[in-house]
């Protein structure tokens, strides 16, 4: 469960007035999708922390998003998650810049990428 405080504080990041796509209404469409899939999860708690994280920072000029999304999320999880499921869910996030599943994963996190992507 992601605390009150930090929903609220992401609810206004995806309010900001630059972004035209990547807003809340975004944010809630993903999640239909992840209620949908989440049974294919292995590791659905990480994977719906990346969800809502995952465009948690956007400046349009900007082509590190996806790192300082990453990177807030390391932040803002620390302690509220194991530093394994943080680290996995920051990995998702900087996926999302390449959308490409790095090498090296073990099978059961690939595959859980490969769906978040």
């Amino acid at each position: 469960m992601i605390p009150s405080h930090l929903m609220s504080r992401l609810m206004e990041r995806y309010a900001e007035p630059q972004r035209h796509y990547h807003t809340w209404v975004h944010v809630e469409a993903l999640l239909a999708h992840y209620r949908k899939w989440v049974r294919y999860f292995q590791r659905p708690g990480p994977v719906l922390w990346a969800l809502y994280w995952h465009d948690a920072i956007y400046d349009p000029h900007a082509s590190d998003n996806e790192e300082q999304s990453a990177q807030l999320l390391e932040n803002e999880a620390a302690g509220l998650l194991s530093p394994h499921d943080v680290a996995f869910a920051a990995r998702l996030i900087r996926a999302t810049a390449t959308h490409t599943i790095p090498d090296g994963l073990p099978t059961a996190d690939a595959e859980d990428l490969a769906l978040f992507l």
